[in-house]
């Protein structure tokens, strides 16, 4: 089970060093938390944090070819953050936030009632269906 673990956990860390590392620690660990709340929620069919990762279109990270993290020190740092989140020892946004863009896009999706926080260029969503 260990294994398995760490592979979710991979998942999202690197999912969050690919969409977030410009908006630090916070920015990161947010953006592991959406995908930690779609895999508890199965959304879009998920069973876990790598099937909510390696969604078609759902995060750029993956869907325009996945490559190794750069800045190792950092992603190192993401690695116990993910642990935390996945075990549920972090859990600093409510379940219903599991979408997010950059302030720079204007997906079809988004709906100004329901920002639930903005770090940095990243705008959260709750309630998003």
């Amino acid at each position: 089970m260990l294994l398995i673990e760490s592979a979710f956990i991979l998942c999202m860390a690197s999912t969050a060093w690919h969409e977030a590392r410009s908006e630090g620690i916070e920015g990161m660990t947010a953006v592991m938390e959406v995908v930690h709340n779609r895999a508890i929620a199965g959304y879009m069919g998920a069973t876990n944090e790598c099937d909510v990762a390696k969604a078609p279109k759902q995060f750029s990270s993956f869907n325009s070819g996945y490559s190794e993290p750069v800045d190792k020190p950092i992603f190192l740092e993401l690695l116990p953050i993910a642990r935390k989140i996945y075990t549920g020892k972090i859990n600093n946004l409510p379940n219903a936030v599991m979408h997010y863009h950059t302030t720079t896009s204007a997906p079809y999706w988004r709906d100004i009632d329901k920002i639930y926080k903005t770090i940095g260029s990243h705008i959260f969503y709750a309630g998003i269906k």
